[in-house]
């Protein structure tokens, strides 16, 4: 079945790394992800509450300035009881 598939190649991936001496499940590009999104919800959260938009000095490449200004245009236009509260 699919279940035992799936356990075999993942005992495989396991042991294999335990052979290399490797960590087969250290996933740092999701710890990098974190980061990053971290970042990015620091960011909105600053330029949300002052009521500015992002540019491109705040460090991020055009298309996400651009996509991340068209979210916070669509938030500005939603009313909320408690501002405070609401992220994003």
């Amino acid at each position: 079945t699919t279940g035992q598939l799936l356990s075999l190649y993942e005992h495989r991936v396991a042991v294999q790394g335990f052979v290399w001496g490797v960590n087969s499940f250290d996933q740092w590009g999701v710890e990098l992800g974190k980061v990053l999104a971290t970042r990015v919800r620091t960011a909105m959260n600053t330029k949300r509450t002052k009521g500015e938009i992002m540019s491109p000095s705040d460090g991020f490449n055009p298309s996400t300035t651009s996509m991340l200004n068209r979210y916070l245009a669509g938030k500005a236009k939603l009313i909320y009881p408690e501002p405070k509260d609401v992220f994003p």
